[in-house]
């Protein structure tokens, strides 16, 4: 691995480590958030069901 590539690698690593911690707060562009869909409501909307396990 180039040595540039590890250093960005481990910069985003620590990065990482100091938002977890509550150290660093990213920027809001930088959060996404994403909403639970409710699968059993869209098959009934479309009318599709799961399919059987396999065995």
């Amino acid at each position: 691995m180039k040595h540039e590539l590890f250093a960005d690698l481990l910069a985003s690593a620590e990065e990482m480590v100091k938002i977890e911690k509550g150290d660093l707060t990213p920027k809001p562009e930088h959060v996404h958030t994403f909403t639970e869909i409710n699968v059993k409501a869209i098959r009934e909307a479309t009318g599709l069901k799961q399919p059987p396990p396999s065995t």
